[in-house]
């Protein structure tokens, strides 16, 4: 498997009495929290209130999304009009109607376009990629999408027997703790031409491992008295962002959180399907000219990956589309399984759109993003000898064998000091 980025930065910690601080500046009537990920976004609110929180029945996580979507997180996609690169569709409808020749001749669509902005060269202007290969000015599309979240919450709210204004809700934005201070610069204009920050101080960002830790102190689910040590390991669709922190001072309402003395460990995404890849597991030479596709081929790996728990096969579901976009290739998908299993001695398997794949060689795919977490992890463990807990989050947290291997591999070493942590 090809190596995977690797950085380390210095994070600042910008979570501290978050709550007590916004209520301080204004009385806003609403809190509105935007999680806007690689591969899924969604929001939560909650009436601002001065007093005690209860985290269950006071947060409210998004409606149904529009289009028949469902709760919780939708894709990040987008598709915009070619004509005034306003958003015609967001999330898991856009997806959807992406194939459907009407959109494609009125719209660009845009997926994954989130960790564009890490991969870019530094000193290069920020722009993103649609589907078709068509570049774009990025804070475009970040607008529209913000624009776009920002109506469904208030869409949401006129339903209610409410009365809220623009002006009326502060809202917090999460980010990458890996991107450097022109994105995120880059993420506050987008906001701020998304009307999310009408007025000075409307709006704060937050960096996604330290929003982790936020929600592991403030709710309880972890007990942590002054001094305690934890690490925070945010596995999501794009990145693994690991913090660790110290207890400045510990009570039952608002423990304290020293800044950061780590930051985070970074991993491309990691394609079952590219051009000219020898590392890739099928290997087409024109298997990218179905953007679309190669979109669905992404979200279906990710899903298999959360889903692998080491011992049984995994079958990823190739979009239709994108096989029949290259049966008439010289090298098309059946003929690429046969060479890899020849070349590989494995038994590689493409019975209809399904690819299935043997649990060895699935699991070698997903394990240098879990060997290299495992490896920074140790790092920091072992420069800090009274860590209490190590706690996973995010989507890629859900994956068993990761989840497995990662503190199997802990509590055998000279590390089993470590109380058994907590996957949230």
């Amino acid at each position: 498997m090809p190596p995977y980025d690797y950085e380390t930065h210095e994070v600042k910690n910008t979570t501290t009495g978050v709550f007590h601080n916004i209520l301080e500046r204004k009385s806003y009537g609403f809190i509105c929290a935007i999680d806007f990920g690689t591969s899924g976004t969604g929001f939560c609110y909650a009436a601002a209130n001065k007093g005690a929180m209860d985290f269950k029945r006071d947060i409210i996580p998004n409606p149904d999304w529009p289009g028949n979507q469902g709760r919780g997180k939708t894709n990040t996609s987008i598709i915009l009009d070619k004509a005034t690169n306003t958003y015609i569709k967001f999330g898991a409808d856009a997806k959807n109607a992406a194939s459907d020749f009407a959109f494609q001749k009125k719209g660009r669509f845009f997926a994954l376009f989130k960790m564009q902005l890490y991969e870019l060269i530094p000193d290069t202007p920020f722009i993103v990629k649609d589907t078709a290969d068509n570049e774009i000015d990025a804070m475009i599309v970040f607008k529209e999408s913000l624009r776009f979240i920002k109506q469904v919450f208030f869409d949401h709210l006129r339903k209610k027997p409410v009365s809220c204004s623009e002006m009326d809700v502060f809202w917090v934005l999460t980010i990458p703790a890996i991107w450097d201070d022109g994105a995120k610069l880059l993420m506050r204009k987008a906001a701020v031409a998304a009307e999310l920050e009408k007025e000075d101080g409307q709006l704060i960002f937050e960096l996604e491992p330290e929003d982790a830790s936020l929600w592991c102190l403030a709710s309880g689910l972890i007990s942590l008295k002054e001094n305690d040590v934890y690490i925070i390991v945010d596995c999501g669709g794009g990145t693994v962002d690991i913090a660790i922190h110290e207890v400045e001072r510990a009570d039952e309402r608002r423990p304290l959180v020293k800044e950061g003395m780590h930051g985070i460990a970074c991993f491309s995404r990691m394609p079952v399907v590219e051009p000219g890849d020898q590392h890739a597991l099928i290997r087409c030479d024109r298997m990218m000219k179905d953007p679309l596709g190669h979109t669905q081929l992404q979200d279906n790996v990710e899903r298999a990956k959360c889903a692998f728990n080491g011992e049984t096969i995994s079958v990823i579901q190739l979009p239709d589309s994108l096989l029949q976009s290259t049966k008439n290739d010289s090298n098309t998908p059946s003929k690429a399984v046969n060479n890899y299993n020849r070349m590989n001695q494995t038994r590689l398997q493409l019975k209809g759109t399904n690819f299935i794949i043997p649990a060895a060689l699935f699991s070698e795919f997903v394990s240098s993003a879990i060997r290299t977490t495992i490896n920074h992890v140790e790092g920091l463990l072992s420069q800090h000898e009274n860590v209490k807990y190590v706690v996973m989050v995010g989507n890629f947290a859900n994956c068993r064998r990761k989840w497995r291997l990662f503190w199997t591999h802990l509590i055998s070493s000279q590390l089993s000091q470590i109380n058994r942590a907590m996957q949230l």
